[in-house]
Formats: C-alpha cells, sequence, structure tokens
C-alpha cells in the first residue's frame, strides 16, 4: 500500500465521515501496529480485543457494501494478523475471502493498467498489482501450514512468467517503477528488481517446488530424482543471491529467504522419501547424505535468524515476528527432531552412554583434547548482587483496594532479599500440572507485569495462589518470590540474570515453601507418615541403622508405600525443584494436601497447625526416609521401592557417613548422580544446576557447547576438573580400564572421585568436603595445572616425651598447670625451627580468627595438638622453590608411635635426638602438596557463590625437583594410609614463612592423563588415570606453559609518597605518607598502603611503555600492581601476574606528570580517564574520576581524597 495513497484515504476521512471500508481499514492497521503496553494498557485495546472488533465490523461491512480495495487490503491485513498469531483456520477462511473479493473488483487483471499514461491511473493499477502478489504469498503461507488443506492447489494462481513483478514502495509517496518480469531476471542480477520482485521470484519457485514434488506416481524415481536434483540447484542459487544482495528495504529480505527455505524442506523431505525405496544397486545412501547435509545447513540458517528475530527485533519491543518465521521456526525445530530422533548424542545429550561410545563419535577421539576445548567455552559465574538487593516480588493486594475487579490481584514490589530474607516466600512447584491437577483451571488472578507494569491475569494455576496465600498468612509473610512471575520471560539478558540468581534467591529467604499435588486422605495415612517422621520404624546400633523391630515389618512395608506415592509427585522428579530443594537447606517446607477431617488428628509438632495443609520440613522428611531406607537395605525379602524412594530424598549427610562417623567423600558426585536423574526440558541446563548446587565458580556456555556439537558428558567432566575436583590418580588404585570404557560419566565420577578425606571439624563434615577443591586450575593436554605449595620431608619428632611431661607435671605438687601440646612442642624445638617456634607462639596468641585463611591455621593448629596428645608422629618438611635463604619449615601430622619413649623425668629432653633428620633414616621422596584459597563473595556486583578451598594432599613427585621446573604428581589413595601424613585434607598443616619472607608458590601438575601418543590409550586417557607414571615435565614445555614473555622496557625505579590528604592517621607528618605492604585475606596478595613509618625503604619500578607498576625491593619484588575496573572504585593489591591475570585484576596504567615543582604519578581507570586517588583504611584506592568515594569505605567510615602522590626517583 502506497503511503501516498494511504495519506490520501486519512485526508478524505479528516474532513467528513470516511467510507465505512476505509475506517475498517484503518482500525486493521491499528491492529499490527500498536504495541503492548502504552497505548494498550486499557484492556478493551489489547491485541485480542482489537482483533475482535476489526473482524465483527470487517463481516458487518462486507454485509453492507460492495467488495473494494479497503475491503480487500483489510481482509489481507486481519488474514496476515491471524496468521502470524497461530490461528491458521481463521486465516484461511479470511485469505479465500479476499481472492473472491479481488476477483471480483479485478485486481488479479490490475497489469493491464501498469503502462497506462496518466500518473494517478498507474498508481492505482500498481497498487491494486501488488495487493494481488500480497494475496498470492500469502495464501501459499496459510496453504502450507494448514492440516486440513492437504496439498490443495492455491485459488490465487501464479501470473505467467511475462508479466510485471511487484514494485516495491517509497517510503514518502508512491512505488518505485519496475518493468522486470520473470522471464526477464536473472538469478545474478536484474535492473530494477525489487525486493518484492525478489519475494515474487521465489513464491514462483515455491509452486514448481510442489508442482515437482506432487508427482508421486509419475515417471520413475530415477527421472524424478534428476529433476528434483536440478530444482535443489536452482533453489541454492537463487538462495545465495537473496543472502548476499542488499535490498532497498532490508526487511523485506527476510520473507525471501523464508519461502526458499522452506522450498527446500519440501524438496529434500521428497528426495529422502524417494530415495529410501529405491533399488540396492541405487546410490541410496549417498542421496540421503547429500539432503541432510542440506538440510542441516538450511536449519542453522533458521536458527540464525530466528535468533537474530529474538535478540534484536523481540527484544526492542516488537510483537511480532515477520509473517513467515513463527511457522517457519516450528518447522526449522520440526527438522531438527525429524534430524536427531536416533542421532540424539550428536547434539552432546549423551549422559547415559558409555564414555567409549562419546570418544567415537569425535574425529580426534582424545577425550583429553577434548577437554581442553571445551574449557574454553568458560564463562564466570554471575549471580547478580543487584538482581538480589532490588528483588521484584508479589504481595496480595487487599479487596477493598483492587476498585471494580473481583479477581484477586497480586502487584510487584521491590525488596532487598539479603536483609528482608525473613520477609518473602521463595515459592517452589512445577509448572505443569500434575496428574492430580489436570483439571484444575487457571486465569483466576491478576498479576502486575514485570515487564510492562500492567496487571494480566496469570497463567499459574489458581491452586498454586490460593494455598500459598494460606501458608503465607499462617507465617505471617508479605512478600511471594515466584519465578514465572518474578523474572523477565522474554529470552535475553535481564532473563538470564535472573535464571543465573535464581538458586540464590532460595538459599537466601527464610521461608522457601514447595507445594506438593499428592494428598493425604484418610487416618491411615496420617498416622504412617507420624511414625516416619517419629523414627518408629527404625533404631540405631553402633554405626547402623536397623529396623526396630522385626514385628514393624508389616506396618513398615505400608511405609515404604506410602514415601512411594508421596516421592511419585511431579516435584520430585524435576531438575530446577532440586535446585530449589538443595540450595534452601534446612529451610525448605514441603506443604501436602490433606482431607478436611483429618485437621484434629494431626499431631502439630510434626505439621504444623494450617488446616487442610500438612507442612513438614523437608529435611525432618529426607533425614527420615533416608533412615528407614538404610535400615530395611539388607533386610529380607528385599523392599522394592527403597532404590526409587532413596532416589527421590537421599539425605547425603546420613547416606555417606562412613563407619567411624567420617565423612570421607565429597558430595559431588552423588549430587550430579542425582541431578541427572531428575528431569528437564532443555538437558544441557544440568550444567547451571550441577554448578550452582555444587557451587562452582567457573562455569561453561552451554549454549556455544551445544552449538558446537560437543558432548554433555564430557562437559560435565570438564566443568568437574577445571572446578578443581580431585580424582583418583595413583598407579596403585588399579582401575579397571575396560570397564571404565563402558561407565557413563556418571559412574566413572562416582567411581573415580577421590575417597580419602578426613575432616578437622567434629560437625559438618560433608559442607567441609566440599571445599576440598583445587585452585586456579588449569587443564591441559598433559594434566591439571594447579597452584600451591610444595613440601618434602626432612625430620620426624616423637611425641612420647609430651606424655611423660604431661604425666609428670600432674604428679609433682607446687609446678605450674600443664602446657597445651602445641606450647610444649614450640619449647622443645632446636634452634635450627626458631622461626617455626616463634610461629606456634603467634598461633597461641591468636584467640579469635579474622580471617577464612586463620580460622584453617587454627584448625590445623587444632589437628596437630590433637596428634601430639595421640602420640602420633609430627614431621617436619621444607617447601621447594622459596628461593634463596631460610627455606620455609611446616609440621605435618603423621602415624601414631608403635612404642612409647621414655624421657627424662621432667619431660624435658632434647628434642634433637628425639629427631630424625639423616637422609639415610627418612624417605627423602615423600612429599605434601598444599594449597588454601579464600573464598570471595563479591566482585563487580557479582555473588560468586564461592567456597574456601583447601588442600593438604601426600603425593609421590619425582624427587629431581628445580624451581624452573612443575612438577607432576600422583596422590596417595585411601588404601595407602601408611605413610607420614595422608589422604586429602587429613594432613594437618602448621607452615612459616622462611626469615626472608620470600616463601612462593608453586605451580604443579595434577597428573592424569598417560604421556603416550597410541590413539588406543589417548581415547581413554582420563579413564585410564593411574597408568601414567609420576613424572616432571621438561623444562622447555613448563616455561612455555607458565610464563609470557614480554619486549624488554625500560624501567624507571621510583619512591612513592602520598601528599595533601586530610586522613587523621597521615596528620603527625602533615598529611604526608610513606608507602609500605599490607596484608590481606588472600595469601600471596598484599595492599599498597600510607603510613607514617618513616624508615619504610620500599621502592617501585614504573615501565615506560606499559605504565605498569611493580614492587621493586623485599620479599616481594617483582609483583605487579592492579586493581578490578568492574565498579567505580577498587583496591590497588599487588600480587604475581599470573595470579592477576588468573582473577581478572588489571595491571595499574601510570605515568609521571609534572606538578606544581615536582613529579606527580597519574593512573588511568579503564577507559574512563585519569583516576581519583584515595584512602580507604590506610589502603591506596583507585576511584572513577567524578565519583564521591568519601562513605563508599567499607573499612572505614570515612575515605580521604589524596592531593597527590609525589615520585621520587630512586
Amino acid at each position: 500500500m502506497a503511503p501516498r495513497r494511504l495519506h490520501k484515504h486519512i485526508e478524505l476521512s479528516e474532513r467528513g465521515l470516511p467510507g465505512a471500508d476505509v475506517s475498517v481499514l484503518l482500525l486493521s492497521i491499528c491492529l499490527v501496529t500498536l504495541r503492548s503496553g502504552g497505548d494498550l494498557a486499557d484492556p478493551f485495546l489489547h491485541h485480542s480485543a482489537v482483533h475482535v472488533t476489526v473482524k465483527t465490523l470487517y463481516a458487518q461491512v462486507q454485509a453492507i457494501t460492495h467488495a473494494s480495495i479497503p475491503l480487500i487490503q483489510t481482509g489481507v491485513i486481519l488474514s496476515a494478523y491471524e496468521y502470524a498469531s497461530g490461528q491458521i483456520g481463521s486465516a484461511y477462511i479470511s485469505i479465500a475471502a479476499c481472492i473472491r473479493m479481488a476477483q471480483v473488483v479485478g485486481v488479479d487483471a490490475a497489469y493491464d493498467k501498469l503502462g497506462a499514461v496518466q500518473e494517478e491511473t498507474r498508481l492505482h493499477a500498481t497498487s491494486d498489482w501488488n495487493l494481488w502478489w500480497s494475496i498470492i504469498v500469502l495464501e501459499r503461507f496459510i496453504l502450507l501450514e494448514y492440516s486440513n488443506t492437504g496439498r490443495r492447489d492455491p485459488m490465487a494462481v501464479c501470473p505467467s512468467s511475462d508479466l510485471p513483478l511487484p514494485s516495491d514502495t517509497e517510503s514518502n509517496s508512491g512505488y518505485i517503477p519496475t518493468y522486470c518480469t520473470l522471464s526477464s531476471s536473472t538469478i545474478q542480477s536484474s535492473s530494477g528488481l525489487s525486493s518484492f520482485g525478489r519475494q515474487a521470484q521465489a513464491i514462483y519457485l515455491l509452486d514448481r517446488c510442489l508442482n515437482e514434488t506432487s508427482q508421486s506416481e509419475q515417471g520413475n524415481s530415477e527421472e524424478r530424482l534428476l529433476k528434483l536434483q536440478q530444482l535443489d540447484k536452482d533453489l541454492q542459487k537463487r538462495l545465495s543471491v537473496f543472502m548476499t544482495q542488499t535490498p532497498h528495504e532490508p526487511g523485506l529480505r527476510c520473507g525471501t529467504i523464508a519461502t526458499v527455505i522452506r522450498s527446500l524442506y519440501i524438496l529434500h523431505e521428497e528426495i529422502l522419501s524417494i530415495a529410501g525405496s529405491l533399488s540396492v544397486d541405487a546410490d541410496s545412501e549417498g542421496l540421503m547424505k547429500s539432503s541432510e547435509a542440506a538440510l542441516e545447513t538450511i536449519t542453522k540458517i533458521m536458527i540464525d535468524v530466528a535468533k537474530h528475530h529474538l535478540d534484536y527485533i523481540a527484544r526492542h519491543g516488537v510483537d511480532s515476528l515477520a509473517f513467515c518465521f513463527p511457522k517457519q521456526t516450528q518447522r526449522t525445530m520440526s527438522q531438527i527432531n525429524h534430524l536427531g530422533t536416533d542421532e540424539s548424542s550428536q547434539v552432546g545429550e549423551d549422559m547415559h552412554e558409555p564414555l567409549l561410545d562419546i570418544t567415537q563419535r569425535y574425529a580426534d577421539p582424545s577425550i583429553v583434547k577434548q577437554l581442553v576445548h571445551i574449557q574454553a567455552a568458560n564463562v564466570p559465574q554471575q549471580k547478580s548482587l543487584g538482581f538480589l538487593k532490588k528483588l521484584k516480588c508479589l504481595y496480595f493486594k487487599n479487596r477493598d483496594h483492587v476498585g471494580s475487579s473481583t479477581q484477586p490481584t497480586l502487584r510487584l514490589r521491590t525488596i532487598n532479599a539479603f536483609t528482608q530474607r525473613k520477609k518473602y516466600v521463595a515459592l517452589s512447584y512445577t509448572w505443569k500440572s500434575s496428574p492430580e491437577e489436570v483439571n484444575v483451571p487457571d486465569a483466576g488472578y491478576l498479576v502486575q507485569d514485570i515487564e510492562s507494569g500492567q496487571m494480566k491475569q496469570s497463567s499459574v494455576r489458581n491452586t498454586v495462589f490460593s494455598r500459598i496465600k494460606r501458608y503465607m498468612d499462617h507465617i505471617n509473610c508479605k512478600y511471594l518470590w515466584i519465578d514465572q512471575h518474578c523474572i523477565h520471560q522474554e529470552e535475553g539478558e535481564t532473563k538470564e540474570i535472573g535464571m543465573q540468581a535464581m538458586d540464590r534467591v532460595y538459599s537466601l529467604s527464610k521461608y522457601p515453601a514447595a507445594l506438593l499435588s499428592r494428598k493425604i486422605n484418610t487416618s491411615k495415612q496420617l498416622q504412617l507418615l507420624t511414625d516416619i517422621l517419629s523414627g518408629s520404624f527404625v533404631t540405631r546400633r553402633g554405626d547402623k541403622y536397623l529396623p526396630s523391630s522385626p514385628a514393624h515389618w508389616k506396618r513398615a512395608q505400608d511405609a515404604f508405600r506410602l514415601l512411594h506415592y508421596i516421592t511419585s509427585d511431579t516435584w520430585f522428579s524435576r531438575g530446577w525443584t532440586y535446585q530449589e530443594n538443595y540450595r534452601a537447606n534446612k529451610n525448605m517446607t514441603l506443604l501436602i494436601t490433606h482431607s478436611p477431617t483429618l485437621n484434629l488428628e494431626k499431631p502439630s509438632r510434626h505439621f504444623k497447625s494450617l488446616d487442610g495443609e500438612l507442612l513438614i520440613k523437608s529435611k525432618d522428611f529426607s533425614e527420615q526416609a533416608t533412615k528407614l531406607c538404610q535400615a530395611y537395605s539388607e533386610y529380607q525379602p528385599t523392599q522394592p521401592d527403597l532404590t526409587y524412594i532413596l532416589s527421590k530424598v537421599n539425605r547425603y549427610k546420613i547416606s555417606l557417613a562412613s563407619s567411624d562417623d567420617s565423612a570421607p567423600v565429597s558430595m559431588s558426585p552423588t549430587i550430579i548422580k542425582d541431578i541427572t536423574s531428575r528431569q528437564l526440558e532443555r538437558e544441557w541446563d544440568r550444567l547451571a544446576i550441577i554448578a550452582n548446587c555444587c557451587q562452582y565458580t567457573k562455569r561453561l556456555n552451554s549454549t556455544q557447547l551445544q552449538g558446537n556439537k560437543h558432548s554433555l558428558s564430557l562437559s560435565l567432566l570438564t566443568l568437574v576438573l577445571m572446578n578443581g575436583e580431585i580424582l583418583r590418580n595413583h598407579p596403585q588404585d588399579e582401575v579397571d580400564v575396560s570397564a571404565a570404557r563402558k561407565m557413563t560419566i556418571t559412574e566413572f565420577l562416582h567411581k573415580h572421585f577421590y575417597y580419602g578425606l578426613d575432616c578437622p571439624w567434629d560437625n559438618a563434615k560433608l559442607t567441609f568436603n566440599k571445599g576440598c577443591r583445587f585452585a586456579n586450575v588449569d587443564l591441559t593436554e598433559e594434566g591439571v595445572r594447579t597452584r600451591g605449595y610444595l613440601w618434602r620431608f626432612d625430620g620426624e619428632i616423637s611425641t612420647a616425651q609430651f606424655r611423660n611431661y604431661s604425666q609428670t607435671r600432674k604428679r609433682k605438687r607446687n609446678r605450674q598447670p600443664v602446657k597445651s601440646p602445641l606450647e610444649w612442642l614450640a619449647e622443645q624445638l632446636p634452634d635450627r625451627y626458631r622461626l617455626l617456634s616463634q610461629r606456634l607462639y603467634e598461633i597461641l596468641d591468636l584467640e579469635v580468627p579474622s580471617s577464612a585463611a586463620e580460622k584453617w591455621m587454627l584448625n590445623m593448629a587444632g589437628k596437630v595438638e590433637e596428634a601430639i596428645m595421640m602420640g602420633n608422629l609430627i614431621h617436619t618438611a621444607t617447601l621447594l622453590g622459596s628461593g634463596p635463604g631460610p627455606l620455609g619449615v611446616a609440621v605435618f601430622v603423621g602415624q601414631a608411635e608403635d612404642t612409647d619413649t621414655d624421657g627424662d623425668s621432667d619431660g624435658s629432653s632434647e628434642m634433637d635426638s628425639e629427631m630424625s633428620t639423616d637422609s639415610d633414616d627418612h624417605d627423602q621422596g615423600s612429599y605434601v602438596f598444599t594449597s588454601f584459597n579464600s573464598a570471595q563473595f563479591d566482585r563487580g556486583g557479582f555473588d560468586l557463590n564461592d567456597l574456601d578451598k583447601r588442600v593438604s594432599l601426600e603425593v609421590d613427585c619425582d624427587s629431581g625437583i628445580s624451581d624452573r621446573r612443575i612438577p607432576r604428581f600422583s596422590f596417595e589413595s585411601e588404601t595407602a594410609t601408611s605413610t607420614a601424613s595422608v589422604d586429602a585434607t587429613q594432613t594437618a598443616t602448621t607452615a612459616t614463612e622462611s626469615e626472608s619472607e620470600s616463601e612462593t608458590g608453586t605451580t604443579f601438575i595434577v597428573e592424569t592423563t598417560p604421556t603416550v601418543s597410541s590413539v588406543e590409550t589417548t581415547t581413554t586417557a582420563l579413564v585410564d588415570t593411574t597408568t601414567a607414571a609420576p613424572v616432571i615435565t621438561s623444562a622447555d614445555t613448563t616455561t612455555e606453559a607458565t610464563t609470557t614473555s614480554e619486549e624488554p622496557e625500560a624501567l624507571q625505579t621510583i619512591y612513592l609518597y602520598a601528599g595533601g590528604s586530610n586522613d587523621p592517621a597521615l596528620a603527625p607528618l602533615g598529611g604526608t605518607g610513606f608507602t609500605a605492604l599490607g596484608d590481606t585475606s588472600l595469601p600471596d596478595v598484599e595492599y599498597i598502603d600510607f603510613t607514617t613509618d618513616t624508615t619504610s625503604a620500599l621502592f617501585f619500578t614504573l615501565g615506560e611503555r606499559t605504565g605498569k607498576v611493580k614492587i621493586g625491593n623485599g620479599a616481594n619484588v617483582g609483583k605487579l600492581a592492579g586493581y578490578s575496573t568492574s565498579g567505580d572504585f577498587s583496591l590497588v593489591i599487588v600480587a604475581e601476574t599470573t595470579l592477576a591475570e588468573e582473577n581478572d585484576i588489571s595491571p595499574l596504567d601510570c605515568e609521571i606528570v609534572d606538578g606544581n615543582g615536582f613529579q606527580m604519578l597519574q593512573c588511568q581507570y579503564g577507559d574512563e580517564g585519569v583516576a581519583d586517588l584515595w584512602t580507604c583504611a590506610g589502603h591506596l584506592t583507585l576511584v572513577k574520576p567524578g565519583v564521591d568515594f568519601t562513605s563508599m569505605c567499607a573499612r572505614a567510615a570515612t575515605a580521604y581524597k589524596l592531593g597527590y602522590i609525589q615520585v621520587v626517583d630512586y
């Protein structure tokens, strides 16, 4: 429709009453131009209401007037709207009416007047001709989707190829004239050919394709295939041209491309059908592969186009896609499903397949190489603090304030999930109705839309809102968080932010609640459930749960049947509800409806007192169900429901505990197994759920991996390893490689996770075990690379004298109280361990830990004291790679001594005589690897959901270690615990820095892969984790892997002094400060501080080209000064370059500029310009220019801006 002609219609209507046909046309235009929200805030202007109005008026006008161009145009718009909104039947009826009216009016013959002399006549003819072509195009789109038509011929027949193609409109007048016909146009170019003309060309090809594929019974198969293959070539040539040429209006090209793609689908489905019926001699396999490849290519094109629409069009408020795309996308997905029916594993969904089958589908069958490739798709975990601090919740509006609406109403309000966790209920429920809720209605509640702010009918089942409202009233909680309404549902960044942070919504809420659909109907069921929760069927004898009485067997069977009934609820089968329950932990409450007659019978101790609902703590339910399953696990006859129940309500604290009440295993493999057994709409969501529940800070981009056809199983293995989980790899483990190849990924992880953990805590052992992981992990073809400290045993200390000492002290009168074991050890150490003795006294003086590192150190000190009192050997060890000067020293707990050693009567024997330091008497090949990384909780406005990571492992390692090479080691298994320090985290460590404070971290390769090149072995490299010899990599390879070489640059050596500060701490020197390094809570990371200590001799180097600032002297020489650019400010820290890079710390970019008669340091703040320089509790802080940092320092009430930092040459 030419804008010029439309404007004339509007002008005429403004002079008086417009014609009925023009009025309904203008109203139909509103139907496809009005956007949601704004103009559509009035429910009478909603699309559905406008559609009904237009349709009604259209029918009335048709009844009272003759057919006209405006009426036909109205019919086309109506039909197009109905097609795009999925009302295919209505669209077919509307377009059929349009065709009949167009033929009556003569629109199909408008080409006769295209060459008229009068401009107005030509304009009308061009408009009518375009209208006819619009009908032709739209009818074919509808016919392809209208299932009731079968393969019906179109009513609107395409014009002959010698008639002109349609024209494009200009934005401000009429049409761009064209006299191009199909016969005169070429594939590559055509003078004057319009975008609409290209669409017409595509329709000709579609008709040809439909005609050729309908000749199913005519001619022999070989002749038909030749014709179809020629048509395929023509279609692909046209598609290539259409996708590369730039039309007058880019948006019009989409329909053209979609039409050709649809033709290709039809064509190749026909080719596949024919190929399947060919004789054995024919090349049917080649034909099928060719067609499948073509279908795969056009499917990718369609997905890319649809993704473009979703990302760049729908996000900006466009209500619907181009008419052809909703149905075309459905067709695309249908084809994907068709191709993937027998080959789902090719898109990665292979969690239930053996590892050997998975590797055989890769061109390169090396698992190791695939893991390294998959690792490249890592993304940081980003749980937006902003989302949680401004959490959108609903509240029920009082009936007195909802106006004329009779429906219950919920409105949105923003709360802070961190500070108002007791004020909201986080609801866990299944979006899809369970079998018990098939007939439950929805749309009974009006809910404020999170995007438009308008009130809309909710698609959530009515019972969900009614049940949770009664629960909220019962606990007196005002706000409700429900994902369907409190997270943006449109695909895009906003939705992704909400999805990433969703698990934290449940873990922060004081009142998370789950709605189950199963119902307790009888008194017998209620009493059975009461007995289960009371533990009546179970007793504990020693370390085992057993049946309380053989007489209870029959009722126990009933109890199992009841548990099976409850756990068969849909809620127990879904992956997302598993995450919600797990992350909510002990706070989750299960709501189970019951018969009204049971209100007076239910005991409030177990079920509270809400009428109609049993309120059961999920923790209590799973704990008692797990105990019941364990009690009857060996009972005969075997209970058939036991395994099923345990798979739904496994309480890890009970099921993973060992016989001595320790917990030597990690929960991770069991969590992974349970999540794998749950149902999900999208299989690849398992990666995110597993990462959330295992608290992995490193994530994988599942969309990217799925698009690249990576294996979901191998992606999971990569996720596990890159987050530092420890797998067994010691040669003595003797892994059955053949059996391992036949395992699924969950079976493999369950078998090969490290089982030998020993928690130093009395409680929460499994929680502690989650942190037994390597830090700063990088996957390489050589193995898992991590950072930490490597110690070599160099002596033993007998603790037998402590028992003699303590007994003597108890016997003697008027003596000082018995000293603690650690104090005794500090006193008895010989002179050469003076620094170690000093640090032990410092630990004794530490009463309350101020950081996670200090808390860990106190835990380890407690284990050392415990070992001394138990008579265990204490081993001393020397730090490797600590540089010149005295070496760092540590003590480790060993085994209990076989015999007591008597000493002097007062217990003051020389420790030297009790220490074995001779290399001949001690195994010089014994090593221990340790590391500790404090959890990070906030980086750039994101909650990292992190854990403290700690490792203390006895390892096998080559004795020829040098500072320039990366050691490769393997771990002792839980069966090899007879040496000095054993098992992950069992080794208690108290380490001291060397006197020069030069102790440095070392990077290690954790041996998990064999160093062989045969395809057979490489294929199962990570499966065959025990075949590798513990060797050290070559110096050349290590250097390349761990260092980054830069061209030499000129360095300027300088002192830095703060000046012009109002900080009271610097007042004694008139606002001037000397630089020093201050401790952080992280190992090997320091702050740059300004103090009044005039003895400070710290100086720096400044790179003249890069502007990098590094420490120039002392123990931290060479460390890089850096900051984080993600917020408005950042404390300046110094750390090793590799550590800074791994934690996204940007190096300072500074230069020296002239001040008022002196030199000053000036540093950039990312791309924001020159940073302002402040101090926060004495620490140097870079602040984005223009930001007032005065009250933003978390470490002090007030921050102080520096006047300048003066530079003095060294």
